[in-house]
C-alpha cells in the first residue's frame, strides 16, 4: 500500500488484506498462493512458496497489474474454507 492507501498489484504471498466473502461481508485473510488467472497451478518457488512463472523468473510483464488469482485462507474461519478468489 502506498502513501494515498493505494494498493500495488500483484498482491505478494503472505501480505494480509481484507476480502469479500460469499456473506457479503470483508474479512481479514492471508494470501496463501497466487498464480496467472486462467492456469492450473502455481509454480513451486524456493523456500516452498508457491508463486506464478511471471515472479518466478523475475520479470515484469503488462499483465503483472492484473490477471491473478489468489489462494486465501480466512484468518477466522478453518482452513477448510481456503479458496481461490
Amino acid at each position: 500500500v502506498d502513501e494515498h492507501g493505494n494498493v500495488k498489484l500483484p498482491l505478494d504471498v503472505g501480505t494480509q488484506i481484507q476480502c469479500l466473502w460469499r456473506d457479503g461481508k470483508h474479512h481479514p485473510v492471508r494470501i496463501i498462493e497466487r498464480r496467472r488467472a486462467g492456469t492450473a497451478a502455481p509454480l513451486p518457488k524456493k523456500g516452498g512458496v508457491k508463486e506464478d512463472r511471471g515472479a518466478a523468473e523475475g520479470g515484469e510483464t503488462k499483465d503483472d497489474k492484473e490477471g491473478y488469482e489468489y489462494y486465501v485462507h480466512y484468518v477466522e474461519y478453518n482452513r477448510r474454507l481456503d479458496e481461490w478468489v
